[in-house]
């Protein structure tokens, strides 16, 4: 059992991406194989968590199961496991997988008191692929919605595609230590979104 939750590896299945059903027993019988001990829900799969392309999350260790997901760091120890099914080399998240897993973040953090910053792909560990350049592209902005949403903060369509937009294209970067209120980097967000699409439209 973890002494103590302080982290979250997120992962991909590097398959097809499927309804959980589909890939459960190929997952489990992999991490069998590969000698991943049984959990507390009578399955190998070495992660806590699925959560696949319809926003179905599936529960597949315990929280309080020791994890085999990431022994780097001994991340097992401390650490719940995620996966999205799919293989986001390839693949894009789905609206409702995306939301699947905000929710599910949010509900964990909040459970456990993690930190932001300890919520991190498995490729910042080992020297893998996992979790897909597609998924890791999106992650600042899925974090951002789970700070969002733990602060009850509510915003305008404009105010999100404003923020994906600046943090995408690399316009600002460290979005959270920024010397202004969070409302302020919006806005400014904006002005670089519409000045950008200023002298994109001028140099057609």
């Amino acid at each position: 059992m973890p002494s103590q939750i302080t982290n979250i590896v997120l992962h991909h299945s590097a398959t097809d991406q499927l309804p959980i059903e589909s890939v459960l027993d190929g997952i489990n019988n992999s991490h069998k194989k590969r000698g991943f001990p049984k959990g507390s829900m009578n399955l190998h799969v070495g992660y806590h968590y699925l959560i696949d392309l319809n926003g179905r999350v599936l529960q597949t260790r315990n929280d309080s199961d020791i994890g085999a997901h990431c022994r780097e760091e001994k991340m097992n120890y401390k650490s719940l496991g995620i996966c999205l099914i799919g293989n986001f080399e390839q693949h894009h998240l789905t609206e409702r997988q995306e939301k699947a897993l905000v929710d599910l973040l949010t509900r964990l953090i909040k459970k456990y008191n993690i930190d932001i910053e300890a919520i991190k792909p498995h490729n910042n560990y080992k020297s893998t692929a996992c979790s897909g350049a597609n998924f890791i592209g999106r992650l600042d902005i899925i974090l951002g919605q789970c700070k969002d949403i733990g602060l009850n903060v509510k915003y305008a369509d404009w105010q999100i595609e404003a923020k994906e937009f600046a943090i995408k294209n690399e316009l600002i970067k460290n979005w959270d230590q920024l010397p202004f209120s969070v409302e302020q980097t919006i806005w400014i967000a904006q002005v670089l979104k519409n000045y950008t699409n200023f002298i994109e439209n001028k140099n057609k």
